[in-house]
């Protein structure tokens, strides 16, 4: 029921199942470190490293909202050529 869960809840609601175990399965563990980071909201992103007063905004250097796994994936326009 916390913020994090709920936040973790969006992605997958199951514990760790064969589906969770094949998204990881042949991934470097730097690789599965970084999947973890992401799908948990704790990536060196700008809200998240604000948040442990490791930046002093939270927000994207390119768009001025949030930098947040969501925004990072799917809105910055940094990375709309990646897209």
């Amino acid at each position: 029921a916390s913020e994090r869960g709920l936040r973790y809840a969006r992605f997958d609601r199951t514990p760790p199942s064969a589906q969770v175990l094949r998204m990881f399965h042949g991934l470097a563990r730097e690789q599965g470190a970084h999947l973890v980071q992401l799908r948990t909201g704790h990536a060196a992103l700008n809200q998240f490293l604000h948040r442990i007063q490791a930046v002093e905004s939270p927000n994207c250097a390119a768009c001025c909202e949030p930098e947040t796994v969501d925004h990072f994936l799917l809105r910055c326009s940094r990375f709309r050529a990646q897209r």
